[in-house]
């Protein structure tokens, strides 16, 4: 995946079924994460906190960051840390 991937992911709607990028979504969304791509130390530090492919998730709050609900836990992400993280849609049961 090349360094312009990312950007043209997270055009993309939530609701679109395709992955998107966990930046554009709004509260209330709710996913399962498909990838996250990357070696940065933030990434993997994700992964150890359960954001992992196929985790559920969901978007609490939005705005310069979002917060996310991963199982129990809830996480603090700065939009731009979001941007590589992949989505795909599921409706909210």
């Amino acid at each position: 995946m090349d360094a312009t991937t990312p950007l043209i992911l997270s055009t993309l709607a939530p609701t679109s079924g395709a992955p998107a990028s966990l930046s554009t979504w709004q509260r209330g969304d709710e996913g399962v994460v498909t990838a996250i791509p990357g070696t940065s130390r933030l990434l993997a530090r994700l992964r150890e906190l359960g954001v992992v492919p196929g985790v559920k998730i969901r978007v609490l709050r939005t705005g310069t960051s979002l917060v996310i609900q991963v199982a129990e836990g809830r996480l603090c992400l700065r939009r731009q840390d979001a941007i590589p993280i992949l989505v795909a849609a599921t409706h909210p049961s």
